[in-house]
């Protein structure tokens, strides 16, 4: 089609545009305002149908009845009513209300809103029912016969739709009306509304803006869908201009190509007989192409191999198919053997018969000579992977397997063409780990990841069996670049991790079984540096590494044993060092060092176990120490047996003695008569030399050596454990002055010079205790106090605050001194059996954790320490008034 023709005929499409879009907006201009008054009808009819329904309830019932008011007084036109007005029992007046009065009444109500009803007559009864002018018109028009005048008008500037409907006489209005119009049926009045269109036509000029906007779019739209339409079809007709020319380019150009392409272009017949051959023949085999034009296929190879090409031909000529990569072997004008590769395709004609075939000889001489070359590496290769005792696989990026060699076909139980060309994933990897190994070699494929040089990860054999294999990756590439997938060299390493993890569990449990130990043991080698410690060699070592330090750096406190260890080792035999002295965890201990030399082949070395023997020497000092208690306690207890009997006779001749001197009795009188002393007399000169006083010295010494004794022979006693009520502060007491009287004590501190302050609340109730372990338990706690106080005397006088008190469902007993006090560590460990602060050999540590068993384990109660260093401190007894409970 010419150009000014497409150019005419897109110009009447827009013009038929144009007339299409400017009728469907005049339509829906139409249809609007036809909506609008359908909307103002309806609206009207209703409030007319309203309005008639209530005037005819009110007909058919008579009229109703309403207060009297300022603006409702009797009806005139019903004067003639028997019943017009009525007043009820309240005394309340009412009027009787015709169908007219009360629509008058409604629209009186309601004057002044949007919806204007209004009930006239062209024979109005007041001013209120007076037609306008445009009711006055409709009225006629009623009068002539119309069923209803509808109409849309202008009031007072405003749009307002009209309707009147006619208003027939029924039987009841008979009663209040006469005169024309009176009779039943006839036309009496009409019934007007007015409904304001104002609002509706807002909302029409807003949808007509909608339409005028709506059709303005799809105008532009359809005059740009023209013009682009106009332009693809100009653009089409000048492209159909340029293929033309395009195309004898095209014939030229690939004539130039077929001309000058390395590869012989030619044409054959159906018969396989050249009919055309491009001058690269020449180049390729010594003949120009008039020599071969009209020749078979098969001129240039041996008469066998020509045999088969000419079969060849007439296969793919009776079936129609193309030529792919066929193989010839042709010799030269020159007699030398070269390789083409033939690709073709058939050519048919208009009627779609085939007249021939198309295509190229290529010369692939060097390319087989290189294929060749490459064949016999691969091979070589291959037998490289054969003899490999290492497992080859190589993945594609599918995940598919496309090298394996024999090992790694004899890890994974598969002959070769079962694991070729199957997925590596799926096939050959537990199942919760494929995921995972998929994603990374994923990541590896897309270049976003490294592979691993080594990684360990177990496979899947073909007996379900997994074994660990060590991988060494890398990635295939190819000439560009480009990743093309993996290669991975793995060994099984199955039986060897077996065999490392059982010599990990059992050097794992040669540490469980050293660190169990309670003893220290260090292992050295021959240059006495540290290979091996124990858990409780580590809490004495020195700050920092330990491993391959020396002995006496990495272990201080053993540094004066060193030679001892070289000496062992030299002479490849135990040396022990019974009960040394060693200073370490801020304390100093007494310990056993045995030195034990490594005597294996191969080795050398030596390991040092050192055991911590105070606990037990101080125990083997306790055990003598009760030994010579309990000798001494029986020897006590001999003596004061035998010290009571004198003591007895003493007190007892004191007292004759005081009762003969001071008792007026008649032997006492004879016996001085006869002496010729007057016994007043002899009681002056006693008191003048002080007599009856030093008596008074000897009972009161008497007596008070008596209580001592009862005291040692109490506290030597051994226990029944049974319990009786005893007063604590007694108890208490009794104890003070049992160790004011120890002469062991009395070298170490003088207790007659510590102050006791004692505070008692009195009426303390019995408690029910074994009197012999309580006294024990204040022994211990005084003579413990009364030590450390004497070690400040300088500083302040020692003293003793002693309290008893009651503590709800208790008796409680402190004992404050004023000593040294004690830090949290002490404290917390004030209790331990074998602990104490005092030098080797100067205590058991036995004293109070025998208290504290006494009082909690035996009797119930409650043993505690409060004290701060510089502040003394304070040790409570409390034991249940209850006794203990089981």
């Amino acid at each position: 089609m010419p150009l000014s023709r497409l150019t005419a005929f897109f110009r009447a499409a827009m013009v038929f545009w144009a007339l299409v879009v400017g009728l469907s907006f005049l339509w829906s201009l139409r249809s609007g305002r036809q909506a609008l008054t359908e909307l103002a009808r309806r609206e009207a009819e209703l409030s007319l149908q309203k309005d008639l329904s209530l005037r005819g309830w009110v007909t058919a019932r008579g009229g109703v009845y309403v207060p009297v008011d300022a603006g409702v007084g009797p009806n005139p036109l019903l004067a003639s009513h028997p019943e017009r007005d009525i007043v009820t029992p309240g005394g309340r007046r009412l009027t009787l209300m015709n169908p007219a009065c009360v629509l008058r009444s409604l629209y009186e109500f309601a004057h002044g809103r949007p919806f204007a009803a209004h009930l006239t007559s062209l024979c109005p009864v007041s001013s209120f029912t007076r037609p306008d002018p445009w009711e006055e018109t409709a009225l006629r028009r009623l009068q002539a016969g119309e069923q209803a005048v509808e109409e849309t008008v202008t009031v007072e500037g405003e749009l307002r739709f009209r309707s009147m409907v006619p208003v027939v006489t029924e039987g009841g209005c008979c009663q209040c009306h006469d005169g024309p119009g009176s009779k039943e049926g006839e036309i009496r009045g009409g019934l007007s509304v007015s409904v304001p269109l104002g609002a509706y036509a807002a909302s029409l000029w807003k949808q007509d803006l909608q339409l005028i906007v709506s059709h303005l779019c799809i105008f532009l739209l359809g005059f740009g869908g023209i013009r682009w339409a106009r332009r693809q079809a100009v653009d089409h007709l000048h492209a159909e201009e340029k293929a033309e020319v395009s195309l004898k380019e095209s014939e030229e150009r690939f004539r130039s190509l077929v001309e000058t392409s390395s590869d012989w272009v030619w044409e054959m017949d159906t018969a396989m007989v050249y009919t055309y051959c491009s001058p690269r023949v020449f180049d390729q085999l010594g003949y120009q192409p008039a020599e071969l034009v009209g020749k078979p296929l098969g001129t240039l190879v041996p008469e066998e191999e020509g045999r088969r090409l000419r079969e060849f031909g007439a296969t793919v000529v009776r079936e129609r198919r193309p030529i792919v990569d066929l193989i010839t072997h042709l010799t030269t004008k020159s007699g030398r053997r070269v390789t083409l590769e033939t690709n073709a395709v058939p050519v048919f004609g208009p009627d779609g018969v085939l007249t021939g075939y198309r295509g190229i000889h290529r010369d692939v001489t060097e390319r087989e000579r290189v294929q060749a070359e490459l064949r016999r590496e691969k091979e070589r290769a291959q037998s490289y992977l054969d003899l490999a005792n290492v497992m080859i696989i190589s993945i594609d990026r599918a995940g598919l397997v496309i090298l394996a060699n024999p090992r790694a076909c004899e890890v994974l139980g598969w002959h070769r063409d079962e694991i070729i060309g199957h997925n590596w994933f799926d096939t050959f990897l537990p199942e919760g780990m494929r995921a995972s190994v998929r994603q990374t070699h994923q990541r590896i494929l897309a270049g976003d990841l490294e592979p691993a040089r080594y990684f360990e990860n177990p496979v899947l054999t073909r007996s379900g069996e997994q074994r660990l294999i060590a991988w060494h990756n890398a990635t295939l590439r190819d000439v560009h670049g480009q990743i093309l997938g993996s290669l991975s060299s793995g060994d099984d390493i199955t039986e060897r991790r077996r065999v490392e993890d059982e010599l990990n569990r059992l050097r794992d449990l040669l540490a469980s079984i050293i660190d169990s130990m309670p003893s220290i043991l260090v292992g050295v080698d021959e240059a006495l540096r540290v290979v091996q410690w124990s858990r409780e060699a580590g809490k004495v070592a020195a700050p920092g590494e330990v491993r391959g330090r020396t002995l006496s750096l990495a272990f201080p406190c053993l540094g004066p044993f060193v030679g001892r260890v070289r000496k062992a080792i030299e002479e490849r035999r135990v040396v022990s060092e019974p009960q040394v002295l060693l200073s370490y965890e801020g304390d100093t201990r007494l310990a056993d060092i045995t030195i034990y030399p490594l005597l294996g082949a191969g080795l050398g070395g030596a390991v040092l176990r050192v055991d911590d023997v105070t606990e037990r020497a101080r125990l083997a000092e306790m055990m003598v120490q009760t030994e010579k208690m309990m000798s001494v306690g029986g020897l006590a207890a001999g003596m004061a047996h035998e010290i009571n009997n004198p003591l007895a006779g003493i007190l007892q001749s004191v007292q004759v003695i005081q009762q003969r001197i001071a008792a007026d009795s008649p032997a006492n009188l004879e016996a001085a008569r006869e002496a010729g002393v007057p016994l007043p007399g002899v009681r002056a000169f006693l008191a003048r030399r002080h007599v009856d006083e030093m008596l008074d010295n000897v009972r009161e010494a008497g007596v008070r050596a008596s209580r001592i004794v009862a005291n040692m022979l109490a506290f030597a006693r051994k226990s029944t454990g049974t319990f009786t009520p005893q007063r604590l502060e007694e108890v208490l007491d009794s104890t003070v002055e049992l160790i004011q009287t120890d002469y062991n004590l009395s070298r170490t501190y003088d207790f007659q010079q510590i102050e006791m302050i004692r505070e008692y609340q009195p009426d303390l109730p019995l408690v029910p205790c074994d009197r012999g372990m309580i006294q024990q338990v204040f022994f211990n706690i005084l003579k413990n106090g009364a030590e450390a106080m004497w070690g400040e005397r300088e500083r302040r006088r020692p003293c003793f605050r002693l309290r008893a008190s009651r503590a709800e469902e208790m008796v409680r007993i402190d004992i404050v001194d004023n000593g040294p006090g004690m830090d949290e560590s002490v404290r917390r460990r004030i209790f331990d059996p074998f602990f104490t602060t005092k030098p080797v050999g100067k205590g058991t540590g036995l004293g109070l954790s025998v208290s504290f068993f006494i009082v909690v384990r035996h009797h119930g109660g409650r043993l505690t320490v409060d004290g701060h260093p510089g502040q003394g401190c304070t040790f409570t007894v409390e034991l249940p008034i209850g006794g203990k409970r089981e």
